[in-house]
């Protein structure tokens, strides 16, 4: 029988593996950055928070020498559940590890450690379609950037000016405390027209733009820039506009209002665990995270959830 000769180069050459492996393009995540966290401590082996509001009172007129009138205090009840379990698991094999020199498990181990943080981020920033918005504060494009009546907002660089303008008179008309901790949590495209239409008239774009999101100060707001804002149909988005249904294009939710409305609960940080597979020669990696978030009824109107339509965002 002749010999065989294989045209294969990789049949004669060992492959070589780099020991470095390619770096992954990772969004930047701002919901821990801008929410609150001191709920934190009061969640150790229960998975629900319950926190109560009650009804405001009014100052009544006195008249001397009859009754008071007093009024029943009621208070209602809202909650927080710490019901989102995540992991992110990959698998080594000790023989594959030895024959293919793969010494990244530090990168595997970060890689999984965002997955989790992506996650995180996205729960909470869900959270911002809940506070009080169009519903309450009565505006829509019309209003807030001098658009069409019933419209979600085109926040395009020839609007974006009256835009923080306008979310500024609203949140002070709805008495929104203001203890230079305003926030704005915009995408890449309304921040790009935040900076090459307004950088004349005072915003300051930060050295340091990829930590935690925070992309500079704009019109008294602390602009935020973010991939993982809510988008859908503008009624998932804003269920009404000025008491009126809002129209059935793709929408994307931006944020105005105080920095801490949404209220998070970490019950276990990110973690790291190990453990070796009894019938495998290797072992699985195993990040994980137990997390709840929400945004409480009286926090619905200290924010703005301004729905931008689709090609502004």
């Amino acid at each position: 029988m002749g010999r065989v000769v294989s045209n294969d180069v990789s049949a004669i050459i060992p492959e070589l593996w780099s020991e470095s492996l390619q770096i992954p393009l990772y969004k930047t995540l701002v919901g821990m950055g801008v929410a609150n966290m001191d709920l934190r401590e009061s969640v150790k082996h229960m998975d629900t928070i319950r926190k109560s509001y009650f009804g405001s009172l009014s100052a009544q007129t006195y008249t001397p020498g009859t009754p008071l009138s007093a009024t029943n205090l009621d208070h209602t009840m809202d909650t927080l559940v710490v019901s989102a379990f995540k992991h992110a698991t990959f698998y080594i094999d000790d023989v594959h590890q030895l024959q293919q020199n793969l010494t990244g498990i530090r990168e595997y181990t970060e890689d999984a450690a965002y997955q989790l943080g992506n996650a995180i981020d996205t729960h909470i920033l869900k959270n911002i379609t809940g506070s009080d918005g169009f519903t309450n504060f009565g505006v829509d494009a019309a209003g807030l950037q001098g658009g069409t009546a019933h419209r979600p907002v085109s926040a395009g660089s020839a609007a974006i000016i009256n835009i923080f303008a306008n979310a500024r008179k609203l949140l002070r008309q709805a008495n929104v405390e203001e203890y230079g901790d305003w926030i704005s949590i915009v995408t890449p495209l309304i921040a790009y027209y935040i900076e090459t239409k307004a950088a004349t008239v005072g915003f300051n774009v930060a050295d340091s733009t990829l930590r935690n999101g925070y992309a500079g100060d704009f019109m008294g707001f602390k602009v935020y820039i973010s991939n993982n804002l809510p988008s859908g149909k503008c009624s998932a988005i804003a269920a009404t506009i000025s008491g009126a249904a809002v129209s059935a294009t793709s929408c994307k939710a931006i944020h105005f209002g105080r920095k801490g409305m949404i209220d998070v609960v970490m019950q276990k940080a990110p973690t790291l665990q190990i453990t070796k597979c009894e019938d495998k020669l290797g072992s699985n990696f195993i990040t994980w995270t137990v997390y709840g978030s929400a945004i409480f009824t009286r926090n619905r109107s200290r924010g703005l959830n301004v729905a931008v339509q689709s090609g502004y965002y």
